[in-house]
């Protein structure tokens, strides 16, 4: 009988510990730099689509710009954060490509698909970008 209960609340603790793993507030935040998730030769990129939130878009094909503007938000500190909310819409999304291959894409709230704490600084940069093309 002692055996049984002793097994029961095994049981449980195992249950316990293990719904309390993901618990967020566990969790230190990770911090990365944005072009940490850039792929390994960005000289390739040779387009740069932005598209904004009411369906406008732009393209820029000048390499040099792009790179530059690479550099730019490359230094820029994210919190990796797989847990946040859906949510549906962004501000801006960019996509970068290599002629036809899409190779990287970013919002302000994901990188290649990695979801990220909305992040202003990234936004505000995005909203430069977008006002500096034609």
């Amino acid at each position: 009988m002692k055996g049984k209960i002793l097994l029961i609340y095994m049981l449980i603790g195992t249950i316990l510990v293990g719904c309390n793993h993901d618990n967020q507030s566990n969790r230190e935040p990770l911090i990365k730099q944005v072009k940490s998730f850039y792929p390994k030769d960005i000289s390739t990129l040779d387009r740069l689509e932005i598209l904004r939130s009411d369906g406008e878009r732009k393209k820029v094909e000048n390499k040099e710009r792009i790179i530059r503007w690479l550099d730019q938000i490359g230094k820029l500190d994210v919190n990796v954060d797989t847990n946040l909310e859906d949510h549906s819409g962004s501000l801006f999304i960019v996509n970068l490509s290599e002629g036809d291959n899409k190779m990287f894409f970013l919002t302000p709230t994901s990188i290649n698909g990695t979801r990220i704490s909305p992040n202003q600084d990234l936004a505000d940069l995005m909203l430069q970008f977008w006002d500096e093309q034609k």
